[in-house]
């Protein structure tokens, strides 16, 4: 395959519609199209190829909380095909979720109801244009420090405010900002990762819906000072809206800065939408994607500092991060004030009031959980205060700091902000049951730890929920879970297994009482939902 088309490869592969008689010709068809042989072009088409036309339920915790299993009857008939289940729509703020004929849907109480893509919150300022973009200072903080030639400055600047990844690491930014400027290669590549898929996570659709020129902005600020000569910016697939909006933003953008700036000055810009669910998030998972293979996570090292997209020094960092550096940095700029800025944080579950808050770094939750969700600690047994990749505490911890260092004194994580919120009336092991199969469903297999590890977590939850588990079978699992933390290549096994050790280590009288056949709730030994 010509190098650099093998996304329009995948985007041409998954338009089309899916006629399991035909798939093979389809398949043959495009991988003589794009130069591929034609097991390669077959085992990616296994890889990713979903059912185009069927509708699609979300099955992602915040969603699954919400739904009383007439769901799917309900699209059935809204719809008329068949109904897939998935593991995250990205609008967690609406379940229970679905999607038809590129249209998304909340199904509450047997009626449908068309979503709006763009956000309705007012902590997010909907910017339409590239003069009301101008008015209020976009391509200042950029179009300053290309006439400044401050890189270096603007390097340093990273490490003074502390910038961390909020794609869910939380990995220091200048560690790989530093690495990728000191690599002496000419071509160096920036990947926007907005290929959010972990339930209870949306906040990279909303940022950009609200205002696609502030991504633009802060993408070149990124790639001009690690010396990046392209940029992609990858969407998750179903993100059709989100890609328009950019794809109009870019046009006018570009229109401005060459005649600010001058075009030989700028960075390639490119905006892709990737296929692929939440593994395709995973940054290496990623480069994979965009190179037209299956989205599995490379062994590192070496890492996408080194070696990156096309064997390329590649500086790969999620939206948010992006813009709260550009934010810190307009605000420092404006007023010499270096504060910790806003962070935004998706409140959904059993909460009155869901939705993605922008609110100061470290906000508490009990901040976020009373003054914007409506409910109270009370309320609650659980939280998972940095979505299913941050573990699960008890919600009498109280509360705590939303932040990376505070959350790592809990034994929890902040992961990508999204904090979810379990009301006492619930099942621990229904609620476990739901992330494990999440797990289970979006892992690649690429790995023994993970392939085998979250089915044996699933299979585990599912015979508690039904009455066929013993006390054997959870000391079984706690030995696998040991091998999936130490052996998993990416971090979804890692997320698994602790998630499967929290609910020991808080919840696992509820566990026990249904090894002997009792929920406490009420909730399990009955009919799936």
């Amino acid at each position: 395959m010509a190098q650099k088309n093998e996304a329009e490869f995948l985007d041409e592969l998954l338009s089309e519609p899916d006629n399991q008689q035909n798939s093979k010709e389809q398949v043959r068809r495009l991988a003589k199209k794009y130069g591929l042989r034609p097991y390669e072009a077959q085992n990616v088409w296994s890889f990713y190829k979903q059912n185009q036309d069927s509708a699609k339920i979300c099955r992602g915790l915040p969603c699954a909380l919400k739904q009383n299993g007439t769901e799917a009857e309900v699209l059935r008939k809204l719809d008329g095909k068949s109904v897939e289940e998935v593991s995250c729509l990205g609008h967690c703020d609406n379940g229970p979720v679905a999607w038809s004929r590129g249209k998304y849907y909340r199904i509450l109480e047997g009626k449908t109801m068309e979503l709006d893509s763009r956000p309705s919150r007012q902590d997010f300022k909907q910017i339409n244009s590239l003069q009301q973009f101008l008015e209020i200072g976009g391509f200042g903080t950029l179009t300053k420090a290309m006439g400044d030639k401050t890189r270096e400055d603007t390097l340093k600047l990273v490490k003074e405010f502390n910038i961390r990844g909020f794609g869910g690491s939380g990995f220091p930014a200048y560690v790989k900002w530093k690495a990728v400027s000191d690599s002496l290669n000419s071509e160096k590549y920036l990947i926007v990762n907005a290929h959010e898929g972990e339930p209870g996570t949306f906040k990279d659709r909303i940022l950009i819906d609200s205002n696609p020129f502030e991504l633009i902005e802060a993408s070149f600020l990124a790639a001009i000072t690690v010396g990046a000569s392209n940029i992609i910016i990858a969407l998750k697939h179903e993100y059709l809206e989100t890609e328009k909006e950019l794809d109009d933003a870019l046009e006018n953008s570009l229109e401005y800065l060459n005649d600010k700036i001058g075009p030989s000055e700028l960075p390639g810009l490119k905006i892709l939408r990737v296929p692929g669910y939440y593994i395709t998030g995973e940054e290496s998972a990623l480069m994979e994607a965009i190179e037209g293979r299956r989205s599995e996570p490379r062994l590192r090292p070496p890492y996408p500092a080194e070696v990156g997209l096309y064997g390329k020094p590649t500086l790969i960092d999620n939206v948010e991060t992006l813009l709260y550096f550009l934010g810190r940095l307009r605000e420092w700029t404006q007023t010499g004030n270096k504060g910790m800025g806003e962070k935004v944080y998706c409140l959904s579950g059993d909460v009155e009031r869901p939705g993605a808050y922008l609110m100061p770094y470290g906000t508490p939750s009990g901040t976020l959980l009373t003054q914007r969700g409506g409910s109270e600690f009370s309320d609650l047994k659980a939280i998972l205060p940095g979505g299913l990749s941050g573990g699960i505490l008890p919600a009498d911890h109280g509360d705590l700091n939303l932040d990376f260092d505070s959350l790592k004194g809990t034994g929890a994580g902040m992961g990508t902000g999204a904090f979810i919120a379990i009301s006492k009336g619930r099942c621990m092991v229904d609620v476990m049951s739901t992330v494990e199969s999440f797990f289970e469903r979006e892992s690649c297999g690429k790995c023994m730890p993970c392939r085998y590890g979250t089915r044996e977590l699933s299979e585990l939850f599912r015979d508690l929920k039904n009455g066929t588990a013993t006390n054997s079978s959870i000391e079984s699992a706690k030995i696998t879970a040991d091998v999936m933390m130490r052996g998993s290549i990416c971090g979804l096994g890692q997320a698994a297994a602790k998630m499967f050790f929290d609910s020991m280590r808080y919840f696992s009288g509820e566990l026990e009482e249904h090894a002997s056949g009792n929920c406490p709730s009420n909730i399990c030994f009955r009919e799936e939902r």
